[in-house]
């Protein structure tokens, strides 16, 4: 578990691969190889994410508890290599913001297992104050997604209804986030 395998996992990483070989190369120190069993929970809902996560081979499904009781978990979607989740938690937290940076769902390993790549949120977060390109790099990067993501909604809303939106409509309080 050498730094220059953690590198080789973020540079592969849809968002995160487009930071800079400086901030990769920092990152990377920070990073924390973990193989984790089917069924391994990374992040229960409603719990603060502390760190956030680079897959490099297997699956993380994210499952929401509907309200009530006697309801199974249902799953809302899979993160799978090359992807992350968690860190618009991480590079979002403040000090003192409770309600901010807790988990929409619960992440856990998917069938077969994950190999993952954990970064905490502190080591991730003292790296970009004491390195004000670093945090300037961590902008410039999120906003790229940012863009990205509202033409991706602008062309879903302008479409016809699709069975997701159905779906969605039909279960507001699961898709609710708080």
């Amino acid at each position: 578990m050498t730094v220059a395998e953690a590198k080789l996992a973020l540079s592969k990483c849809t968002w995160l691969g487009k930071f800079s070989e400086s901030l990769q190369d920092d990152i990377s120190k920070l990073m924390i190889k973990f193989d984790a069993p089917e069924g391994h929970i990374f992040i229960n809902e409603g719990d603060p994410i502390k760190a956030f996560l680079v897959v490099e081979s297997g699956i993380l499904k994210r499952t929401k508890r509907p309200e009530g009781d006697g309801y199974e978990p249902i799953e809302i979607d899979r993160v799978g290599p090359a992807r992350c989740t968690g860190f618009l938690h991480v590079a979002g937290y403040r000090e003192g913001d409770v309600n901010e940076d807790v988990a929409f769902a619960t992440i856990a390993a998917g069938k077969g297992g994950a190999k993952v790549w954990v970064t905490p949120g502190p080591h991730f977060r003292k790296l970009c104050y004491e390195n004000p390109s670093h945090s300037a790099e961590v902008i410039r990067v999120l906003s790229l997604g940012l863009r990205s993501s509202s033409k991706i909604i602008r062309a879903t809303v302008d479409s016809k209804p699709t069975i997701h939106e159905e779906l969605v409509g039909r279960n507001q309080k699961l898709f609710k986030v708080h």
